[in-house]
C-alpha cells in the first residue's frame, strides 16, 4: 500500500508536515510498496502514527461490565485513530479474566501494568533492605501477570492511612518516601520498558499538590510517570479547595525525568474505578453511593462508584480547569499526555473535545465561560494564550506515550514500525477532525473510513519480554 499526497507528522523522527509518500507491506512501514497496487490519496490530510493511550481502564478489573463493552471499546477507539491501549491497573489475581477481556477488544493492541501487591510483602523486603528479593518480587509480579511493566498505587496505603510521603507506615520502619525510592531503583535495575508508574499519595485531597511536588523532588534523577496528575493538584485557600496546577506544572518543567498524563475531567456521568482505598472511601462519602468492589486477593480490591461531573459544581469546574492548566503550562509536550483516566475523569471518547480545547483558545474561552463563576475567578486559564499545534498533539497523543512506554514500533512512522496509522482531513474544527479520521490503518489493514468502522481486526496483548503476544 502507498499513502500519497499527505503531510506526514511524525515527531518521533522530527517530521512536521513533511510531504512524502508512506509505504506499507506485511503490516509494517517500509521503504517501498513492493508489488501492491493499492493507493490512498491523502490530499489535504495529515498522516500520523496511530494513537496511544497511556492510561485507560478497559479490561484490568476483569469485570462483566468490561467484558460486555469490550467490542464497543475497541471500535470506538479505532474510529478515532487510536491503535494501542495501556490498562494500568492489573492485580495479579485478576490477570486471567483481564487478558481474556483484552483479547476481545478489537482494532487495538493492549498491554497492562501489574499493580504491586500485596504491599506488605514489598515493605518487609524494603525494611530488611533485601534489594535482590524485592527485584524478584517485582519481576514475578509483572511476568506472572503477563504485564508490560509495574504500577505503584498510593505507596503504603494498603497498611496505613497516609498523609504525605514521610509518615512511618504502621507496622514497618518504612515511609512512603523509602518505598517509592526502593521500587523506582528496582524497576531501573530490572530494565523494565516503562519507568515507575506512580499513583501519588493524597490523590484527590487538598494535600495533594504538596505531596505531588514533594514526590517529584524526591524522584529527582529518577525516571517516572505520574498518571491523572489533575487529581493531585488541589490545595486550600481561605478554607476552599482550589487548583494549584500552575505550581505543579512549574515543578514538572524543572524535572525533565517526569512525565504525566492529565486525567482531564469531562462534564457528565461516569463510573470511577480505582485501587486507591482512601480515594474510594472519599468518593463514596461525597456521593452517598456505596459502590461496588472487585476483590483482588490479599485483602485488595478495585473500587467502582458512580459519579456525576457538573459544570454547576465549583469543585468539578475547578477540576476541569486544573487539567487544562497542566496541559498548557507544562512546556514540553514530551512530558504531558492527554488522558481522562478513563472512565474516572470521563470517557475516552472525549479526546477530540479535549484536543479542540487545547488547540483553539476561542473555543476554550467559550467553554470556560460556562463553568461555575467562582472557579473562573480562581483560575488563570483565561489568561493562557497557548494553543497546541498539530505537531504537539501528535506528541501528546501518540509519540510521547509510545516512547514513555518503551514501545519502539509504536507512535512512529519510521521504517519497520508497525503500520498503525491515522490519516486526518485538515479541519479548523479540531473536534470533528480528530473524531472522524479519513482513514485508520491497523497492522497494514484499513479498519475505519470517515470515522466509521469498515473492518474489524484482532489486536494483540503485549507483555514484558519483547512485547510478546499473550
Amino acid at each position: 500500500m502507498t499513502i500519497e499526497n499527505g503531510q506526514v507528522i511524525d515527531p518521533a523522527n522530527s517530521e512536521d508536515s513533511v510531504s512524502r509518500p508512506l509505504y506499507i507491506q506485511d503490516g509494517k512501514v517500509t521503504d517501498s510498496a513492493g508489488n501492491s497496487p493499492e493507493k490512498l490519496d491523502a490530499t489535504g490530510c495529515v498522516v500520523m502514527p496511530g494513537g496511544v493511550d497511556i492510561h485507560t481502564h478497559v479490561a484490568g478489573a476483569g469485570s462483566q461490565a468490561q467484558l460486555a463493552q469490550a467490542e464497543q471499546t475497541g471500535l470506538l477507539y479505532g474510529q478515532m485513530g487510536y491503535t494501542t491501549l495501556l490498562d494500568p491497573a492489573l492485580y495479579p489475581a485478576l490477570s486471567p479474566s483481564a487478558h481474556k477481556i483484552a483479547q476481545k477488544i478489537p482494532q487495538t493492541d493492549k498491554g497492562f501494568l501489574a499493580i504491586l501487591s500485596p504491599q506488605a510483602e514489598a515493605l518487609k523486603l524494603i525494611e530488611k533492605k533485601d534489594w535482590s528479593a524485592l527485584k524478584n518480587f517485582i519481576s514475578h509480579t509483572v511476568t506472572g501477570s503477563m504485564a508490560h511493566s509495574l504500577k505503584l498505587v498510593n505507596p503504603g496505603g494498603e497498611v496505613c492511612h497516609y498523609a504525605g510521603i514521610d509518615k512511618q507506615l504502621d507496622g514497618f520502619n518504612v515511609t512512603p518516601r523509602k518505598m517509592i525510592t526502593a521500587v523506582s531503583n528496582a524497576i531501573t535495575e530490572l530494565s523494565l520498558p516503562h519507568p515507575l508508574h506512580l499513583h501519588l499519595n493524597d490523590t484527590g485531597t487538598t494535600a495533594g499538590y504538596k505531596t505531588a511536588i514533594g514526590t517529584i523532588e524526591l524522584l529527582e534523577g529518577r525516571e517516572a510517570h505520574i498518571p491523572h496528575m489533575q487529581f493531585s493538584t488541589y490545595g486550600e485557600k481561605d478554607k476552599k479547595t482550589v487548583s494549584m496546577a500552575p505550581y505543579v506544572a512549574e515543578k514538572i518543567n524543572l524535572n525533565k525525568n517526569i512525565s504525566i498524563d492529565i486525567g482531564q475531567v469531562v462534564f457528565g456521568s461516569t463510573v470511577t474505578i480505582t485501587a486507591d482505598n482512601e480515594l474510594a472511601q472519599r468518593l463514596r462519602h461525597v456521593t452517598g453511593n456505596s459502590g461496588h468492589n472487585i476483590e483482588a486477593g490479599h485483602g485488595c480490591a478495585l473500587h467502582m462508584t458512580q459519579y456525576e461531573y457538573s459544570s454547576e459544581s465549583v469543585m468539578n469546574s475547578m477540576q476541569w480547569t486544573a487539567g487544562l492548566e497542566l496541559a498548557l503550562l507544562v512546556d514540553d509536550p514530551w512530558q504531558v499526555f492527554i488522558s481522562t483516566d478513563h472512565p474516572n475523569g470521563g470517557p475516552f471518547t472525549a479526546y477530540p473535545y479535549i484536543i479542540n480545547l487545547l488547540m483553539n483558545k476561542d473555543f476554550r474561552d467559550e467553554e470556560f465561560s460556562r463553568i461555575h463563576p467562582k472557579a473562573q475567578n480562581n483560575s488563570p486559564l483565561k489568561n493562557i494564550s497557548r494553543e497546541y499545534s498539530l505537531y504537539e498533539i501528535a506528541i501528546a497523543t501518540r509519540c510521547g506515550p509510545a516512547r514513555r512506554l518503551g514501545l519502539a514500533n509504536k507512535g512512529t512512522l519510521k521504517t519497520c514500525a508497525d503500520a498503525d496509522i491515522a490519516i486526518y482531513k485538515k479541519d479548523n474544527n479540531f473536534d470533528s477532525m480528530f473524531r472522524n479520521p479519513a482513514w485508520v490503518i491497523k497492522g497494514g489493514e484499513i479498519t475505519a473510513k470517515d470515522g466509521k468502522t469498515i473492518k474489524m481486526v484482532e489486536g494483540r496483548n503485549f507483555k514484558l519480554s519483547n512485547q510478546e503476544p499473550v
